[in-house]
């Protein structure tokens, strides 16, 4: 744990430095845990209305799903370096369940994707809980 706080504390004083990242660092919990619900209600349509969604038409929807990804991952890194890091481990939990959501059909890589964002979610949260953050947390944070 104590060697995650480091490497956690280095890579925040970096995001800092970044001028662009300073100025999406508030938003770093909007970011992530709005572009989870793009990709949620992207699938929930494709399972509602599959004749209209799954012919290709509505690119749209595909952009939205793209964006909802990459939007996932940048609000994800940003949350690691802002004041709000407590709530990355249950945007990993949320994208577990966006990712199995229709719950019809599993793959290798599904089934190996969500279970390593558990792993991972959960040793996140085993650190949020750890002494190790909340000094990490009061001392190095001053947004």
């Amino acid at each position: 744990m104590q060697q995650f706080s480091h490497v956690l504390r280095e890579y925040r004083k970096w995001m800092v430095s970044l001028p662009l990242v300073n100025m999406l660092l508030p938003y770093a919990l909007y970011i992530c845990f709005g572009s989870i619900a793009v990709d949620f209600i992207v699938k929930l349509t494709y399972t509602i209305f599959p004749r209209i969604f799954g012919s290709g038409i509505f690119t749209v929807f595909n952009f939205l799903d793209s964006l909802a990804y990459f939007g996932f991952w940048i609000g994800f890194w940003l949350l690691l370096a802002a004041k709000e890091m407590k709530w990355a481990p249950y945007a990993l939990f949320a994208t577990v369940f966006v990712l199995i959501f229709p719950f019809t059909s599993f793959s290798l890589f599904i089934v190996l994707k969500a279970a390593l964002f558990i792993w991972l979610g959960y040793l996140l949260l085993k650190f949020t809980a750890s002494s190790s953050y909340s000094e990490v947390n009061e001392r190095e944070i001053t947004l």
